[in-house]
């Protein structure tokens, strides 16, 4: 119920397990973790205008997966804002599959070959990059 509802993304995710559906209701959430390669989808009520994951630029809004071609975790209906990663690519999304979600003022800063501001690795479907900037590849 939304009476006994997590209050974060993090915690909910914690608690997620294969084949979970995490709802998300509208708001403004800090990024999350969600690393352990299961079925898990992560999905806003009301879309990418609606609901903000905020790096905060200190750190990577969501992370789905531990290694590059990771894919079965999803995340659906975003706005992914202001995450940043100094030490790898992606500082949107590392890996899992992104589907209706905005990448809004993301960055990977290093003088490395690190890149995909917006995104990095993983599947991305009908997706808007706005302003995300890398050493390579500024959107994904």
């Amino acid at each position: 119920t939304w009476e006994s509802a997590r209050r974060t993304i993090q915690s909910a995710v914690n608690s997620a397990v294969s084949f979970d559906t995490v709802v998300v209701t509208n708001g403004t959430y800090a990024a999350f973790s969600f690393t352990n390669n299961s079925e898990v989808v992560i999905q806003s009520v009301e879309g990418a205008s609606n609901t903000v994951i905020d790096g905060n630029n200190s750190r990577r809004c969501a992370s789905l997966g531990v290694i590059p071609d990771h894919t079965l975790t999803v995340l659906d209906g975003f706005t992914l804002s202001r995450g940043y990663s100094s030490n790898a690519s992606g500082g949107g999304t590392y890996a899992g599959t992104v589907c209706n979600c905005d990448y809004i003022n993301n960055r990977v800063y290093n003088s490395s070959s690190y890149g995909g501001g917006g995104s990095a690795y993983g599947n991305i479907y009908d997706c808007r990059y706005i302003r995300n900037t890398a050493y390579n590849g500024g959107g994904a």
